[in-house]
């Protein structure tokens, strides 16, 4: 494999680990910290996307060995498409699920924040089981040897890590920063 197509296969994937990464340490505080949701709602929105992501674990290898995605699967293949399409479905529902509920402003429903979040919970966590499964799938028929997939994932984890990290560190140095004006 060449090493722009290993690169490839690395980047692949690091926006589903980035968000893991974003899932387990921030999501439950930011529901109950910042939008002041309940614990028993700040629960059932995670348990909403962790059914989805479960549900759609169900499904997501068998559209991506026999269901084409319209314009997309006869030029870059069903498992690339489906995975393109998951990516981008997900690039709009982590911001949206980390963001202002834009459907709650001035209604007094206790309800709205619930069903916004969920939705998008539910959105991302499909669509995480989407990209990931089409992409180990995508990783394994590419490699031609056993050794070939063990370097296509360790590049995958190092590139991901390092993403997150930089990530980190520059929040870490910004809030640093910001403690020190104040």
């Amino acid at each position: 494999m060449r090493p722009r197509e290993r690169l490839s296969c690395a980047v692949g994937n690091v926006f589903n680990d980035t968000y893991t990464q974003l899932l387990f340490s921030f999501e439950i505080l930011f529901f109950m910290k910042v939008l002041e949701l309940s614990a028993s709602q700040a629960g059932l929105i995670v348990l909403i996307g962790e059914l989805s992501d479960a549900a759609m674990s169900l499904i997501s290898g068998y559209l991506g060995d026999n269901v084409n995605v319209p314009f997309l699967s006869n030029k870059i293949g069903r498992r690339k498409s489906w995975h393109l399409l998951a990516t981008f479905l997900m690039a709009i529902s982590v911001p949206l699920s980390f963001n202002k509920c834009f459907v709650c402003d001035g209604r007094d429903q206790s309800w709205l924040p619930f069903v916004h979040f969920g939705f998008f919970s539910a959105l991302t966590g499909g669509c995480f089981s989407m990209v990931e499964i089409n992409h180990l799938a995508f990783v394994t028929n590419a490699a031609d040897k056993a050794s070939e997939l063990t370097v296509l994932n360790a590049l995958r984890l190092e590139l991901s890590n390092y993403i997150f990290s930089c990530l980190r560190d520059t929040d870490s140095w910004r809030t640093c920063a910001l403690d020190t004006i104040s």
